[in-house]
């Protein structure tokens, strides 16, 4: 079932969150600390967004102070972080990742272990 056009720059975070709930679906807001584009970016802006439970607070192709503040951001908004390759540069592949507490081998034991909190960042850079 197609909710929305996943190509739109501009989807409502908050239709995004009410989809994946729909389907049995996780929805992790990426780069979070990311200026002009993160999610912290646009917090004074927009509020903050009902239903996010878990951000990415370690990315690969972070530069600068932005997994900091993606995870103060995390910290001060009670959020789980994740840990992300940023995988659109070959280079930054494999620099962070998501270490989960039991064996993920399916789809659906990745998305039980995200809702449950069952997972932790890690930075391998």
């Amino acid at each position: 079932m197609k909710c929305f056009d996943f190509g739109s720059t501009h989807l409502a975070l908050a239709d995004v969150l009410k989809a994946c709930d729909s389907h049995n679906a996780v929805a992790v807001p990426c780069h979070p600390g990311r200026k002009r584009v993160g999610m912290w970016a646009h917090l004074e802006e927009f509020g903050v967004p009902e239903g996010v439970k878990i951000v990415e607070v370690k990315n690969g192709g972070s530069r600068g102070e932005e997994d900091k503040v993606a995870q103060g951001m995390a910290d001060e908004l009670h959020y789980l972080g994740i840990g992300g390759s940023d995988s659109h540069i070959v280079s930054h592949v494999g620099r962070c990742a998501t270490r989960f507490s039991h064996p993920v081998d399916t789809e659906a034991a990745l998305v039980a272990a995200l809702q449950a909190g069952e997972f932790e960042a890690i930075s391998l850079k």
